[in-house]
């Protein structure tokens, strides 16, 4: 499906996100040369997490209490995958 862009402000949003999401993936591809696949995973599976805190800050989206308990559990969850074990021997 091809679809011709007429309006300037959209052909500006869409250069814009594609050039966002060739950066994204770029820099997704570099990053598991520096860290444990594992912590990347973990980090990268953040982004509704913090696109739920960044859209209660800037645009002023309503969190139920529900929402704010939720956003807390498994950001501790995630928290406690990426560290893991303190016992544990790493072979870096």
């Amino acid at each position: 499906m091809i679809d011709d862009v007429d309006d300037r402000p959209k052909l500006v949003g869409l250069v814009t996100r594609v050039v966002q999401g060739n950066f994204t993936v770029t820099v997704n591809y570099m990053a598991v040369k520096y860290f444990d696949l594992t912590t990347l995973a973990m980090v990268v599976n953040c982004a509704p997490l913090i696109t739920c805190v960044m859209a209660a800050f800037w645009l002023e989206e309503k969190l139920k209490k529900s929402d704010i308990v939720y956003l807390i559990l498994a950001f501790g969850a995630v928290t406690i995958m990426v560290f893991g074990n303190p016992q544990e021997k790493k072979d870096h």
